[in-house]
């Protein structure tokens, strides 16, 4: 019988506790919402847009195609094939509403209800890094902070998109990072390329964060030809990892890439009516002309025309292009003030909504703390570097294209670590200093 260090008990009773508590507090939210339900009576785009629709034509057996099919206007008439999503999420969708029966409650509580267990395993993770960051009690508090806070269960429960999916890997991969990249031989870092593959294969927006992982990596040799060798093997299996998706969006649409549509998210996030958000009134999946275009010109001809424009306005006002960028970073991290925030929901402004303002009041506050954090951080070791790299790296495409809350949520676990960190300084400062006798010099 194998032997537990008593130890380890404590440790995987709370992780268990965690695990059940987070799982219920976002199946709660699933029940009482009657998310499931949502889907009842709705095609692919209106209950899951562009990852619906593409689940839709596979399970459909039309391949990977139609990210914008519907019964409306032009959108009925072609389904053309795509790469405009990496697979992992939509084939994943695909299989689930082969065993829902399509677009059906069904295949929402399945699809639902892995979100939950995923994210309750985030909550994990979070504990595990914060365990090998800062000792069980930042692991605590912010594991727990996760399994209880309000965007994750949400996304969780009722967002149909890939959001809760690449927060789950890419807190995988940041742990195996930290957990083994110090001290990563050739091939440990042969198997941490391999995790990055699959991550960037739910997502290829944390392609950003390589130079955080390499370095790490690279620093498991005091030699310049095992640095070398430690690099090139992460980047030869995770190119390997994602080389035949990429081979097929060579074959299927022209190119060479694990997502097609980038051309595309800087034209709708920078033109004449920029805000800082994306622009629904120049997307092709919105906008009947654009769509058209779309269609004739092809997906990557498309996007590289509206990379042009999109170059062509920057080139015309850069200082205009700059300004927008820190617009974009500011409401990337802090959110946009509900009394300026130019979006609305029917006839109900931002401002006038008090779910706004809470919301507001909670992304601001984490984006705040966790800034704090990271600069707390810059002074640590190794390792809380690199995840303050991460952190710094990850959202730079959003800085050039346009922002939107969800897009913060897959770093939303990693940015607890060092907003709690951040915390739990302010709190030993403050007993420190309210320990001392009166009239004692301070520390």
């Amino acid at each position: 019988m194998t032997h537990v260090p008593p130890a380890a008990r404590p440790a995987a009773r709370e992780l268990a506790w965690l695990f059940a508590v987070a799982l219920l507090l976002r199946l709660a939210a699933f029940f009482l919402h009657g998310c499931a339900e949502h889907a009842a009576g709705k095609d692919a785009w209106s209950w899951g847009y562009e990852s619906g629709c593409i689940a839709q034509s596979l399970a459909d057996g039309h391949g990977y195609a139609g990210q914008w099919a519907r019964a409306e206007g032009p959108y009925a008439e072609h389904a053309p094939v795509t790469g405009w999503l990496a697979p992992a999420y939509p084939y994943g969708l695909a299989l689930l509403m082969e065993l829902g029966g399509g677009v059906t409650p069904t295949t929402a509580g399945l699809l639902l209800g892995i979100q939950c267990v995923l994210s309750a395993l985030t909550c994990v993770l979070v504990f595990g890094l914060g365990a090998a960051l800062g000792g069980r009690r930042l692991a605590r508090v912010a594991g727990w902070a996760l399994a209880f806070l309000p965007y994750a269960i949400w996304n969780a429960a009722h967002t149909v998109w890939d959001t809760t999916c690449v927060a789950f890997v890419l807190a995988g991969f940041a742990w195996l990072v930290v957990r083994f990249g110090r001290d990563a031989s050739v091939g440990r870092s042969a198997l941490l390329g391999l995790a990055f593959g699959l991550v960037l294969l739910v997502n290829p927006a944390p392609a950003s964060i390589v130079p955080a992982a390499l370095w790490i990596v690279a620093s498991a040799s005091p030699s310049w030809s095992g640095r070398i060798a430690r690099v090139a093997a992460f980047g030869a299996v995770a190119f390997l990892v994602v080389l035949p998706w990429c081979l097929r969006n060579r074959e299927a649409v022209g190119s060479f890439a694990v997502r097609t549509n980038l051309g595309v998210e800087m034209m709708v996030g920078n033109n004449d009516l920029a805000n800082g958000y994306f622009q629904v009134k120049l997307h092709p999946s919105y906008n009947p002309d654009e769509f058209r275009a779309y269609i004739a010109q092809g997906e990557v001809p498309y996007a590289a025309a509206c990379m042009e424009r999109a170059k062509a306005w920057i080139r015309a006002d850069p200082l205009r292009f700059a300004r927008l960028t820190l617009h974009r970073a500011r409401l990337y991290w802090f959110g946009d003030f509900p009394w300026s925030d130019p979006r609305t929901e029917g006839t109900k402004s931002a401002a006038s909504d008090p779910g706004s303002w809470v919301k507001w009041g909670l992304h601001g506050l984490t984006g705040l703390l966790c800034v704090l954090g990271c600069a707390l951080w810059a002074k640590r070791g190794r390792e809380h570097r690199a995840l303050v790299v991460m952190l710094l790296l990850f959202p730079a495409p959003y800085y050039l294209t346009h922002v939107l809350e969800r897009y913060r949520f897959p770093i939303e676990p990693l940015m607890l670590l060092p907003a709690c960190a951040f915390l739990l300084w302010v709190v030993d400062r403050a007993r420190g200093s309210s320990a001392l006798a009166p009239g004692e010099p301070g520390r």
